[in-house]
């Protein structure tokens, strides 16, 4: 299974954090959040929130669900940190493909001069 890195800002890491945390606590959903693999999730983020800024380490599971949940725009503050994430998400996610796409607009814009 790929796994993939996100610098994230604390502000970041709260929004991981709030989406989370923000359902309603039924029994079932409270049993999911126990879960090692969402719990470590957490820790991750709790981490980055104590020192300011740190990295996720996320599963493609993880970055395919969290890609699925997070707003593409919320504010805590000034910065959308929505915006900001989403942007990391889909750029370690879709890395590969949009280097492709990149070489091939580079390529398509050459000119002989």
């Amino acid at each position: 299974m790929n796994s993939y890195k996100i610098k994230a800002t604390d502000q970041e890491a709260m929004l991981v954090d709030w989406v989370l945390t923000m359902h309603s606590y039924s029994e079932e959903y409270l049993d999911y959040l126990m879960k090692p693999d969402i719990q470590e999730l957490r820790f991750q983020a709790g981490r980055i929130i104590i020192r300011g800024e740190g990295e996720l380490e996320l599963t493609e599971e993880e970055i395919r669900w969290l890609l699925a949940i997070l707003p593409i725009t919320f504010r805590f503050g000034k910065e959308d940190v929505g915006y900001s994430l989403k942007k990391k998400l889909y750029g370690a996610y879709l890395g590969d493909e949009l280097a492709e796409l990149k070489e091939e607009v580079n390529y398509g814009n050459y000119s002989e001069t």
